[in-house]
């Protein structure tokens, strides 16, 4: 069940699913739309307990830990504690969520699979019948903060073929030595590199801009199934990132196109 998911834009129904199982907000349908563009559910597990992190649309974020077959409580950064819930497992990827809403006691479950693509599933209200299918992606748990702690040999000759000055190479040494990217919801991800480049929000698949070294620099991000893709553009030079993300450590590969010999591997942690 493991794993960073997207979800899909294109899910017919669902908001007026979040409106009946919740019908103690008095939510609008232009909230509740809202609420689900572009969501992300983050799960990790450790010895048999699960730990989840749903960000919403809006920025709200929905916390909860459990294990298979026991209670829990789903916990929201703007409404508290809000329902109640269990999760059970046929121990092939197929899950049941049950969950009862603490305000109006409405009771929904989410029936759902998990696998190398993603999580599917159907939401239902039993007591009237309402249901809707889910669909979130798959893509690399790139979602938190990272620290170097190993770094291939072939980074002074990526420094070189940069074009830098003696200065701007001994500044670029210890430039990336940690750094975060943290969706906030709707799509939009925090990103930045403390000390060198600033927060700012960014999305997948649109271009950025930001300033290192003097130099103006136009990137661009895009998810994969176990990580992510980056185009860096710096004046004349470009340099493709290829980073695949792990339960604890995260890869980064990295050359400078047309330039053989400047392929470097960057190891981090997560901090």
């Amino acid at each position: 069940m493991e794993g960073l998911f997207m979800m899909e834009d294109e899910n017919p129904g669902v908001d007026q699913l979040l409106l009946a199982s919740s019908p103690g907000e008095n939510w609008t349908k232009r909230t509740a739309a809202k609420m689900l563009s572009s969501c992300s559910w983050r799960i990790t597990e450790k010895d048999g307990l699960y730990i989840c992190e749903e960000i919403l649309g809006t920025g709200e974020v929905l916390s909860y830990k459990f294990e298979l077959g026991k209670e829990f409580v789903f916990t929201s950064t703007e409404r508290g504690e809000f329902a109640t819930s269990v999760v059970t497992g046929d121990g092939n990827g197929s899950f049941l969520m049950v969950a009862k809403d603490k305000k109006s006691g409405v009771v929904s479950e989410f029936k759902f699979h998990v696998d190398g693509l993603g999580l599917t599933g159907t939401w239902s209200i039993p007591a009237t019948g309402e249901s809707s299918k889910l669909r979130y992606m798959r893509v690399g748990d790139c979602h938190g903060s990272f620290k170097l702690v190993s770094r291939s040999d072939g980074y002074q000759t990526y420094l070189d073929a940069l074009g830098l000055t003696e200065n701007e190479k001994v500044q670029m040494q210890d430039m990336f030595s940690s750094y975060y990217l943290k969706h906030t919801g709707g799509g939009v991800w925090a990103s930045g590199v403390p000390g060198v480049i600033e927060s700012m929000n960014i999305k997948f698949g649109e271009e950025f801009t930001y300033e290192m070294l003097g130099k103006k620099c136009t990137e661009v991000l895009t998810h994969t199934r176990d990580g992510y893709i980056s185009v860096q553009k710096m004046e004349d030079k470009v340099v493709v990132f290829k980073i695949k993300c792990g339960k604890q450590f995260q890869i980064v590969e990295f050359k400078l196109e047309g330039v053989p010999g400047s392929l470097t591997t960057y190891v981090y942690v997560r901090a």
